[in-house]
C-alpha cells in the first residue's frame, strides 16, 4: 500500500532567528521514530522509524498553519539531541533543542507491528514548557499506512497548536476523480469513450473503476499512492503516481493521446505508443505529479504487487518525485 510533487515546504532553522518563538509560529521538528526488527520487516525497509518520521513530516507540511523543521537539520544534530518516546526530557532540555532547531514542538515516536496490527505512537513535547502529550493511531492489515500517517499528522498538528495556545482546527479531505473524452479512431467515424480513472488508492482497488471514473474518491491530507488506468474501449495502460494531497483540494487524473512513431505506423507488429498520464489540480490545472507516457499492455492492468515510495528511507524535498518500483519490497 501506500510516494510529486512535493509541494513540500521544509523550513530550515535559519528561518527562525528569534529563540523566543513569536506568536503564531508553530514549527514542528519530527525526530526519527523507534522501530524494531518486526516493524522493519513488515514495512519492508531497513529503518521503518526513519521512513515513517519522514512521511509524517511531509504530511505535516501540508497542514496550515504548521511549519516543519528541515529534516536534514534534525539528522545533523540528532546525535547530541536524540528524542525518544520512552525517555523523559526536562523543560530546559526541550527549550535547548527547540532553540537549536527553531521548533516550538518536538515529536518522537515508536512503531509496533504484529502480523495483524500496526500501532504508531507519538509524543509531542512543547519546546517552551517541556509538557508532553501523546498521540496514537492503529490499524489492521487492511488499513493503508498512508492513512495512518495522515491521521497521526492531524493529531500532532492539533497538539502543536494547543501547545502554542492556538485554537486547533480540522483539515478537510482532498478529492480525486477521473476524466473522459469522446473520440474517433484513426480511419473510423465510430465514436468511443476514452477514460483515465483511479484504479486503486494506497493499494485499495476501486471495483468497476472505468464505470466509476466520475465518482469522487476522498484522500486524507498527505502522501498517497494513486494507481491510474487509461482505457479506450480496446486497449489499457496503467501507471503509479505518489503525491502530497493538500487539504480540501480537488484533483483529477488527466491524459493526452500518445503519438504514433514512424516505426509503429510502418510495422504492424510494433504496438502504438500509449497515452500521456498525470494527475493535476482541478482548479489551477497544474500537474501535481510527473507527466508520464505509458505503454499499452496486452492485458488490462492490475494493481502491482510490489510498491515502494521513491525515497522511502529518505523522502525527497525535490520537486515532483515520481513513483519507483522495487523488485521485492512492498510498503504495507
Amino acid at each position: 500500500m501506500k510516494n510529486a510533487i512535493c509541494l513540500l515546504m521544509f523550513l530550515p532553522a535559519a528561518a527562525y532567528p528569534n529563540p523566543d518563538y513569536p506568536t503564531g509560529n508553530m514549527s514542528v521538528a519530527v525526530f526519527n521514530f523507534q522501530s524494531d526488527k518486526g516493524a522493519n520487516e513488515k514495512f519492508g525497509v531497513a529503518d521503518a522509524g526513519k521512513s515513517v518520521a519522514s512521511l509524517l513530516a511531509c504530511d505535516l507540511s501540508a497542514l496550515e498553519p504548521i511549519r516543519v523543521v528541515d529534516r536534514g537539520s534534525i539528522q545533523q544534530g540528532e546525535g547530541s539531541s536524540k528524542m525518544s518516546l520512552g525517555e523523559p526530557i526536562t523543560p530546559e532540555g526541550a527549550r535547548q533543542i527547540g532553540r537549536a532547531l527553531g521548533a516550538t514542538s518536538l515529536v518522537s515516536g515508536q512503531i509496533l507491528a504484529s502480523h495483524a496490527q500496526v500501532i504508531i505512537a507519538a509524543k509531542v513535547v512543547s519546546a517552551e514548557t517541556g509538557a508532553a502529550t501523546g498521540a496514537m493511531v492503529k490499524g489492521d492489515t487492511s488499513t493503508p499506512i498512508a492513512d495512518l500517517i495522515s491521521q497521526l499528522g492531524a493529531q500532532v498538528a492539533r497538539i502543536a497548536m494547543i501547545q502554542k495556545g492556538v485554537e486547533p482546527t480540522s483539515w478537510a479531505p482532498a478529492a480525486i476523480v477521473g476524466t473522459r473524452e469522446r473520440a474517433t479512431s484513426l480511419g473510423s467515424n465510430i465514436p468511443h469513450d476514452e477514460v483515465a480513472c483511479v484504479l486503486a488508492i494506497d493499494g485499495r482497488v476501486i471495483p468497476d473503476e472505468v464505470e466509476k471514473w466520475s465518482q469522487t474518491q476522498t484522500l486524507l491530507p498527505g502522501f498517497h499512492e494513486i494507481f491510474v488506468r487509461y482505457y479506450d474501449g480496446t486497449a489499457s495502460a496503467g501507471h503509479d503516481f505518489v503525491f502530497n494531497a493538500k487539504p480540501g483540494a480537488s484533483y483529477e487524473v488527466y491524459f493526452e493521446k500518445g503519438h504514433l512513431s514512424l516505426a509503429s505506423l510502418n510495422t504492424p507488429a510494433v504496438p502504438s505508443v500509449g497515452p500521456v498520464l498525470w494527475i493535476r489540480d482541478q482548479r489551477t490545472r497544474e500537474p501535481v505529479t510527473a507527466v508520464t507516457q505509458v505503454s499499452f499492455g496486452p492485458r488490462q492492468p492490475g494493481v502491482p504487487t510490489d510498491f515502494e515510495f521513491r525515497g522511502l528511507n529518505d523522502v525527497s524535498t525535490g520537486d515532483n518525485p515520481d513513483f519507483s518500483r522495487s523488485p521485492s519490497l512492498r510498503f504495507k
